[in-house]
């Protein structure tokens, strides 16, 4: 016979005090990831998890996430979400795991239930918690069956519905039959399936992980006269070579000269690397002057450069395809707004409504592509990569400003044409460029 002993009082505190400290980040952080630190921590006390609920929470939400060291394991996850969960404070800090595990089929439970979890947090007014929410929904969408139809996507649930959101992000289950009509199964998820399609919702996601296909986007620093003067996104195509906007490399004053020193700090995630200073650039072209009097078209066709750096990035840099858009695909970008806590790496999402041409030589034989699309930008995105999701990821324009037309805001961002493609692949290998017009400038 096995018989069941209460624990007394005096032992449930000893157990209670002897647990470690709470390792991942608390709710109220603008942090989500556990850091490697505090990981290399965990792994002395992994056997202590069954009698602390709290460290059992930390093991669920770091495999959930994965990390440097460690890949996301969702079956981990249950395991240890269940030592955590007899607890009622852990169980509420797993509210959207354990929510979302039962939208997968993987454990037990009501699906409408489960969304409504969901629903309540991306109805609040705290920023934070609906951007949390659309992470947990998005790394769901990773391990789960994705359906597309045209420009959306949806997450299949276990009883055949939908689940989508909406302009504001909202999410709404689709149960119709109807609904799932044209929706395909998506072989390679996008990086966001739930995420804000309207401006007055915010058009960007928070990017708590590493970009998708292990991109190197880092925050471009201008200065001039000893003072930091700017601040736009570059994202590395090689070891040594950055792509951005050649508006970037100049203040913000009329007819001012470029900047006297350029800085990249690469960042993986949210966490800031050394700077690597510019040691040498090829940039289109500058229209500057056209900007100032209002001919946007003309100074964002030719708003791109290339930086190269006095160092090599550290580790193995696997850098984008450059190529042509393809009509009617959303663009993704990774870009360092100056308007979000701590200028953190946030995802848009846009769709082109227009394409343009203008020319960027003086001989008009050779154009670009000018992209008008369905999102602002703000401060700091500026040079961030466009791109369509595939492996390698392709990408096909560069975000350069906002054009205002009809009391109404929209971001444009110069396209890659063929002969531009070629020039750059030319400077990428130590060659002068051939089919367009660069200004090229040693440090």
């Amino acid at each position: 016979m096995l018989l069941l002993l209460p624990i007394s009082p005096a032992l449930a505190t000893d157990l209670v005090e002897t647990c470690p400290p709470r390792f991942s980040p608390p709710s109220y952080s603008d942090k989500l990831l556990v850091d490697q630190a505090h990981w290399q921590a965990m792994q002395q006390l992994r056997d202590r998890s069954r009698e602390c609920p709290q460290l059992a929470a930390d093991y669920a939400q770091a495999y959930f996430w994965g990390g440097a060291e460690w890949s996301a394991d969702f079956v981990e996850t249950q395991r240890y979400a269940a030592l955590a969960n007899v607890a009622p404070s852990q169980k509420w800090q797993l509210r959207l795991i354990n929510a979302g595990f039962v939208l997968l089929g993987r454990q037990h439970g009501d699906v409408d239930a489960a969304i409504a979890v969901f629903q309540r947090e991306l109805a609040t007014e705290n920023m934070l918690r609906r951007q949390r929410a659309w992470a947990v929904l998005n790394q769901l969408a990773v391990r789960g069956d994705v359906r597309q139809s045209g420009d959306h996507y949806a997450l299949q649930l276990p009883d055949g519905s939908l689940l989508a959101s909406d302009k504001k992000g909202n999410i709404q289950r689709l149960v119709s039959k109807a609904y799932g009509w044209g929706y395909g199964k998506v072989q390679q998820p996008p990086p966001a399936v739930f995420y804000p399609r309207s401006q007055e919702a915010s058009f960007a996601l928070r990017a708590w992980q590493a970009p998708a296909g292990r991109l190197i986007i880092g925050q471009l620093y201008s200065y001039y006269d000893g003072r930091q003067s700017g601040q736009c996104t570059a994202t590395a195509l090689s070891d040594r070579w950055l792509i951005t906007a050649a508006h970037c490399l100049y203040p913000p004053e009329a007819d001012a000269p470029l900047a006297d020193v350029l800085r990249f700090f690469p960042k993986n995630g949210n966490d800031a690397a050394q700077a690597f200073r510019v040691e040498q650039l090829w940039m289109l072209q500058n229209n500057h002057r056209q900007l100032l009097n209002g001919d946007i078209a003309a100074y964002a066709g030719s708003d791109l450069a290339l930086l190269r750096l006095d160092a090599a990035l550290p580790g193995e840099v696997v850098g984008p395809t450059l190529g042509s858009s393809r009509d009617s695909s959303l663009l993704y970008s990774y870009a360092f707004a100056e308007n979000t806590p701590d200028s953190s790496l946030w995802l848009s999402v846009c769709l082109p409504e227009t394409k343009e041409t203008v020319s960027i030589s003086n001989s008009d034989k050779v154009r670009m592509g000018l992209l008008s699309l369905d999102c602002d930008s703000q401060p700091g995105q500026s040079g961030a990569l466009l791109w369509q999701p595939g492996e390698p990821l392709n990408g096909v324009a560069i975000l350069s400003a906002n054009l205002t037309q009809a009391h109404e805001k929209r971001a444009i961002a110069a396209s890659f044409s063929a002969p531009l493609l070629a020039d750059i692949q030319r400077i990428l290998r130590n060659e002068k460029p051939r089919a367009v017009h660069w200004r090229h400038v040693q440090r």
